[in-house]
């Protein structure tokens, strides 16, 4: 009889030498599985982002061929607080339309300034559009301007003939 408890005992503490075992080694794969997971989660979680930012600036070419010197305008250090329009331009300029200042151009590190002292019609900016040739056209209650890069342009009007329709 004693043999026979002394080979249960035996056989129980198997048993839970082996079920520790099991657990222990499932309970330590499962948290590998965790770490695993969170370090996967923290690798996408960086690259994504990353991966991201770093194919929007690939096609700059376009941005660095062009260099363009404006004679108008005066640099300035801010803009309007009456900012009412934004645009951003193709080669990445952001231009601001003001309600009673004007015109600002932000390139990367300075905000140039145009006004009607520059040949703006007015300083009070309804529209921003750009053509094709990345020309910038500026419409005001004055009329309409087009910027070329270097010079402020007015565009006029021309009146309709009835007589040349037909």
């Amino acid at each position: 009889m004693k043999l026979k408890t002394t080979i249960i005992a035996i056989y129980l503490l198997i048993c839970e030498i082996f079920a520790k075992t099991v657990i222990g080694n499932a309970t330590t794969t499962l948290q590998n599985m965790n770490r695993h997971n969170m370090k996967l989660n923290i690798f996408f979680f960086i690259s994504i982002p990353t991966f991201l930012a770093s194919c929007n600036g690939q096609n700059t070419s376009r941005v660095t061929d062009k260099i363009s010197t404006v004679t108008i305008g005066d640099t300035v250090s801010e803009l309007s607080n009456s900012i009412l329009i934004i645009f951003q331009a193709a080669n990445r300029k952001y231009w601001f339309g003001s309600d009673k200042d004007g015109l600002y151009c932000v390139d990367r590190k300075t905000i140039i300034h145009f006004s009607t002292k520059d040949s703006l019609l007015d300083n009070r900016t309804r529209t921003i559009q750009e053509d094709k040739q990345e020309n910038i056209y500026v419409s005001s209650l004055g009329g309409i301007n087009k910027f070329d890069g270097h010079t402020l342009t007015t565009l006029t009007a021309i009146k309709n003939n009835p007589s040349d329709s037909a």
